[in-house]
């Protein structure tokens, strides 16, 4: 209700009141032509039309400064049967519902809330009553977080059931409401409801990661024909041939290991002992893969004193030391293999000569 003190002097204490209910004022000092409100509830009786209103005040001088009002009222009817009371004239019909479970353990105080996982389901459970007179029928459950299911619908006076279903609390949820619902005999509703306390639901857990796999190593690049290369080689094989050289041969060419690498080094074989004691050659740029078998080639040098298949000058009709392969094993040479083996023949030969005049002159 709006006031205003409309004389010239303040106003001060302005309270105002009702037979139905005390209001409450904004501002209870006034001064001259200035207004507040009045507002506050007030509960009719029925077949109420009007509520009287009075507002009062203190003058400057102490005296009372006052004024009533009336508000009209519909003439008041009886007061409606609030939702959940489950009942309604002419029929005692109420529904009550017991202690909920939440996972199967007594959620019905907060002295009993149960731990969730927010964003995680939990079974809820509800038992309800028919503790009426007369048949509850269409009895439903419902709750923020989830539907309930009723095992029967429909309860006879003091018959009970339980609604069951999944809640879905979101995270800090400490309580989860639950209403049940039926319709009595002449079509009204009764409803009952509760509340499940649950535990502050906190979130969800976190997955743990998926293991790492252990990164496969690269293939090594070490010696192709298996030595010692960190990491090692992926062509194991040992270098050609044996020690001594080749049987038979001028050049000194061994008989050859039983395995070769897939691909010899560039010019790589240092000749040494192992190639007929010539240290200052090296075979040719590359040693295809099995080029030395382990077998002896068994080419014959013509009488030309051609090697045959290579191209290089040997004595006539000389077998080549085991596996003495093709022209592409004396790549580069530049006949340094062979030459250098004629040379160590005709030294051999002088050396030879030398020690046969010696005896002779001994004699």
């Amino acid at each position: 209700m709006p006031v205003t003190n409309t004389g010239n002097e303040t106003i001060s204490n302005v309270t105002s009141a009702t037979s139905n209910g005390a209001l409450t004022c904004y501002d209870n000092t006034l001064t001259a032509s200035e207004s507040t409100l009045c507002t506050g509830p007030f509960t009719p009786a029925a077949d109420t039309t009007t509520a009287p209103v009075t507002v009062t005040g203190t003058t400057a001088n102490g005296e009372q400064a006052s004024t009533t009002g009336t508000a009209y009222l519909a003439p008041a009817g009886p007061a409606p049967v609030p939702p959940g009371s489950g009942s309604d004239s002419g029929c005692s019909c109420h529904l009550t519902m017991g202690t909920p479970t939440v996972n199967g353990t007594n959620a019905g105080s907060p002295h009993d809330a149960v731990p969730v996982t927010a964003d995680q389901p939990a079974t809820m459970t509800v038992p309800v009553t028919n503790t009426g007179t007369s048949t509850v029928s269409n009895v439903s459950s419902t709750t923020p977080n989830g539907a309930l299911t009723c095992d029967d619908s429909t309860l006879a006076a003091k018959e009970s059931t339980k609604c069951t279903g999944t809640i879905t609390p979101a995270a800090n949820t400490t309580a989860a409401p639950v209403t049940i619902t039926g319709t009595t005999a002449n079509g009204e509703q009764a409803s009952t409801t509760g509340t499940a306390y649950l535990a502050p639901a906190g979130p969800a857990p976190v997955p743990a990661p998926a293991p790492v796999p252990a990164p496969v190593p690269a293939p090594g690049t070490g010696d192709p024909h298996g030595g010692s290369g960190n990491p090692p080689g992926t062509h194991p094989g040992s270098p050609s041939g044996g020690s001594t050289g080749g049987t038979g041969g001028t050049a000194g060419h061994q008989t050859g290991g039983s395995v070769h690498g897939t691909t010899g080094t560039a010019a790589g074989y240092p000749v040494g002992s192992d190639h007929g004691g010539l240290t200052s050659s090296a075979v040719g740029s590359a040693h295809e893969a099995g080029a030395h078998s382990g077998s002896v080639e068994a080419a014959t040098h013509g009488s030309t004193g051609e090697h045959v298949d290579a191209g290089y000058p040997v004595p006539a009709g000389a077998v080549e030391a085991g596996g003495g392969g093709t022209a592409d094993d004396h790549q580069g040479i530049d006949g340094g293999i062979v030459g250098g083996g004629l040379a160590v023949l005709v030294i051999a030969l002088l050396l030879v000569t030398a020690v046969s005049a010696r005896r002779r002159h001994l004699r």
